[in-house]
């Protein structure tokens, strides 16, 4: 149930510590708190289960991604390749949007943007849903992924299963793999 947060605020005086320890990383002995890559990865991805109701909500998704796209634009930077997962987008109405409409939500952002910035180069993204699901679920962000190319060529840059360092990656056909060349 969500609740104003000056009421929080009010009613908890440690509420603001809670959530800078729900959103961030910071803590004052890391050597202690992430003794490993395996502990501060998930404590990582722990934050986006965190804010995915926050920034979940549609008019927040897009001034979100609108606002980093500004933020990028006053350090002059002019184009931006970003790798992104597609979570649950809702509306007060009770809709929610697929990975289909996300997608048309980052793109119609980006052409507002490019609207309001003609010099703006633009953006793409790459699919990088998360990688520790069964091979089932692979194949269903493969078939979203192919459906992304198809709507969005332009906007649709690649697809990727991210994750930490020295793990195991979907090899290229070009190295001996199997077909996900034609992810590339």
């Amino acid at each position: 149930m969500w609740q104003p947060l000056n009421k929080l605020r009010s009613l908890n005086s440690t509420f603001d510590n809670f959530l800078k320890s729900a959103l961030t990383l910071v803590v004052d002995y890391p050597e202690f708190a992430y003794p490993d890559l395996n502990v501060v990865w998930e404590a990582f991805m722990n934050i986006f289960e965190t804010v995915a109701d926050l920034i979940g909500y549609k008019p927040v998704w897009q001034e979100y991604f609108y606002q980093v796209l500004q933020e990028l634009y006053e350090d002059n930077v002019m184009y931006l390749e970003f790798r992104g997962i597609l979570p649950e987008v809702y509306d007060l109405e009770g809709n929610t949007y697929d990975a289909l409409q996300i997608v048309g939500l980052y793109y119609n952002t980006l052409k507002q943007f490019k609207k309001d910035h003609p010099d703006f180069h633009g953006a793409r993204f790459i699919y990088a849903p998360r990688r520790r699901v069964s091979n089932r679920t692979v194949d269903e962000y493969v078939e979203i992924y192919f459906k992304l190319r198809e709507l969005y060529p332009d906007f649709v840059a690649g697809f990727d299963l991210p994750e930490r360092k020295n793990s195991v990656r979907l090899k290229s056909a070009k190295s001996g793999g199997s077909s996900s060349n034609a992810l590339l």
